[in-house]
């Protein structure tokens, strides 16, 4: 354990750094001593990603002061950061997928030499990897690596290119738990061996487990700083709500199938895991929660009910009409709705307004059109209410996508298809990013679409997530459903338990 009385790595003084729409930074100080793990632990838009922009090189502070070993620190480019010792992990890290481990390892790597001798690189990258308890196989195609490989080789990168300090932002994001105690376990060992952690997360429970210290962030500003303090601490610190039941855990046996699917199997596509054999129904007035380690097919799953990938066997219904050959856009006239995880991508246009982008999926409609033109007025009050009836932080309908916050314009996505009364609604990580404030309103509109009659699938990696807003839960592993539980046997224990049973296996 690192005292306090040792000379900081890295300190950060007064750092005011901007944000999407306000300063994301308020003046915040930080220090990281040599062989300490350190928690910033955040709400997203708490400032605990911003904090770290400026010592990894991505983004110079408005204002403040920063030292690495001593001296002034201001890199221009995450290599200038690199060079002076400091490595940001983003997630699992990126890896040209083409290439094995060893080349993507001897990339920038001044140990490889000008001539590629791919042997004896693979040798000292399997020596270093054992020495600092990292699993990873140099001989391994990227494109095939599960999250936790991934991750393992952005960890040896660092540790390959002399870094001292290693910022790792979410790493845990899609892990299993049992992937999540080995990295754990990978970290402390890093620390005894005297290199230094910064785990930027918004996980409490996770900090409160592996770090020296937390720092907590709330608005921008440091809420609490704290050594060995208990999750709920940390949670309250952070303004993060505690999650509320979900009201109603049990769906009449007898309600009708909105939504089934069953034998689905896809081939591995780059970036998909496949599907080997899936089948799952949603009822009238229930949330299936479909939850699993990342990369177990739930791209796959999603794209497939929604019609833009073609299953290579197995069968999909909607109201027990087989919709296999079905477009999208006719799968949404027969009432799906669906959302992806890259809300900004997949689902709104930045540069169109507030009220165009409401008005995207029934443009055409006779309510939002007539002869081809639309009806202007009509999308700016419709715009107009969902502003004020759900808060959003816009000027008016008229402002542009790109100019809300980036939890607004995700909660914008989930409006539009709430609006247009779906049957079946799929939702895919509807949560992530988002703060505990907008997530919480995400479940209370998608739990309000239930009472309505909607059949909801929801699909996420976050246990607690699934937890709080299903009736009943299906556990995804090597593109299968291996379980299904009733909300109320669904406990977090069993839930991990199964996950990691199947990962192990895999």
């Amino acid at each position: 354990m690192a005292t306090a009385e040792a000379s900081l790595l890295l300190e950060l003084r007064g750092i005011v750094a901007e944000g999407d729409a306000a300063p994301a930074c308020r003046g915040i100080d930080l220090g990281v001593t040599p062989g300490s793990v350190v928690g910033l632990l955040g709400a997203p838009g708490s400032g605990r990603r911003a904090l770290m922009r400026g010592p990894c090189g991505l983004r110079r502070p408005a204002a403040g002061t920063m030292l690495w070993r001593g001296q002034p620190h201001a890199p221009r480019h995450p290599a200038d950061a690199l060079a002076a010792g400091i490595a940001l992990i983003q997630g699992q890290g990126s890896l040209v997928g083409t290439m094995s481990v060893t080349e993507n390892l001897m990339l920038g790597w001044p140990e490889a030499g000008r001539l590629l001798r791919r042997v004896r690189a693979e040798r000292r990258i399997a020596a270093l990897a054992a020495e600092h308890r990292l699993v990873v196989a140099p001989e391994a195609m990227a494109a095939g690596l599960s999250p936790a490989a991934r991750l393992q080789v952005a960890m040896l990168r660092a540790v390959l290119r002399g870094a001292a300090l290693l910022v790792l932002e979410e790493p845990t994001e899609g892990l299993a738990p049992i992937e999540t105690t080995t990295l754990f376990g990978q970290l402390r060992a890093l620390a005894g061996r005297g290199y230094s952690v910064v785990l930027v997360s918004r996980r409490p429970a996770e900090v409160a487990a592996v770090c020296d210290s937390v720092v907590v962030l709330r608005d921008g500003r440091v809420a609490g700083q704290l050594a060995g303090a208990v999750p709920a601490r940390l949670a309250a610190l952070m303004g993060d709500p505690p999650p509320q039941p979900n009201p109603r855990t049990r769906t009449s046996p007898y309600a009708a199938i909105r939504l089934g699917v069953s034998g689905l199997v896809t081939a591995a596509a780059p970036g998909v895991a496949p599907l080997a054999g899936l089948s799952l129904a949603v009822r009238q007035t229930e949330v299936l929660g479909v939850v699993g380690a990342a990369g177990h097919g739930q791209e796959a799953l999603a794209a497939v009910i929604a019609g833009v990938l073609r299953p290579d066997a197995g069968m999909i219904e909607m109201d027990l009409f087989d919709a296999r050959r079905w477009s999208p856009v006719q799968r949404r006239q027969a009432g799906l709705g669906f959302l992806a995880i890259d809300r900004d991508e997949d689902a709104l246009v930045p540069a169109m307004s507030l009220a165009e982008n409401l008005a995207l999926r029934d443009a055409g409609s006779r309510a939002l059109s007539r002869f081809g033109w639309l009806r202007w007025r009509t999308l700016r009050l419709r715009a107009e209410v969902v502003i004020i009836r759900h808060r959003l932080r816009a000027a008016g309908p008229r402002t542009p996508a790109a100019a809300l916050p980036a939890g607004d314009r995700r909660r914008l996505a989930l409006l539009r298809e709430v609006a247009r009364k779906p049957r079946v609604l799929v939702l895919l990580e509807p949560c992530r990013g988002l703060d505990p404030g907008t997530a919480a309103a995400v479940r209370q509109e998608v739990l309000a679409l239930r009472e309505a009659g909607c059949a909801v699938l929801w699909i996420s990696t976050d246990i607690e997530e699934v937890r709080a807003v299903s009736d009943r839960v299906a556990v995804l592993v090597s593109g299968r459903v291996v379980a299904t539980l009733p909300c109320a046997e669904a406990t977090s224990e069993r839930l991990a338990a199964l996950i990691d049973a199947g990962t192990a296996a895999a």
